[in-house]
């Protein structure tokens, strides 16, 4: 007899199969493997990580250098300080306007998080 597949399951199962053929379509599209398609897939996420971290040391950098609080940071860059909190924990990301405002609230010259990035490894 067959087992019967938890609710919370089957939603795993859906999202897994979703993900699956948006994959599969995206790798027809372009003439590449499924593996391929994953593989950039995967490397894409761990591009966006790399990029939330950074923001959040960035942050931290003008916590610690500058001796504010997120209420001051928040108050610098047009912000509330939830969003600021929201920034530092990787939950959502700046749009480029605030994002130049933080370099500028750190005292450093604007960048691209990617050069940000770059010049800190």
């Amino acid at each position: 007899m067959p087992t019967e597949i938890p609710d919370e399951k089957k939603e795993d199962i859906r999202k897994y199969r979703q993900e699956f053929y948006r994959l599969k379509e995206i790798a027809e599209i372009v003439e590449v493997s499924l593996y391929t398609a994953h593989k950039y897939g995967k490397l894409k996420e761990e591009n966006e990580e790399l990029k939330y971290n950074a923001l959040s040391r960035l942050i931290e950098e003008i916590l610690s250098r500058k001796g504010m609080n997120q209420n001051k940071i928040a108050a610098m860059i047009g912000v509330e300080k939830q969003t600021v909190s929201l920034y530092k924990r990787g939950k959502i990301f700046p749009e480029r306007r605030i994002l130049k405002n933080l370099f500028s609230a750190a005292g450093v010259d604007y960048k691209t998080l990617d050069e940000f990035i770059e010049n800190q490894a």
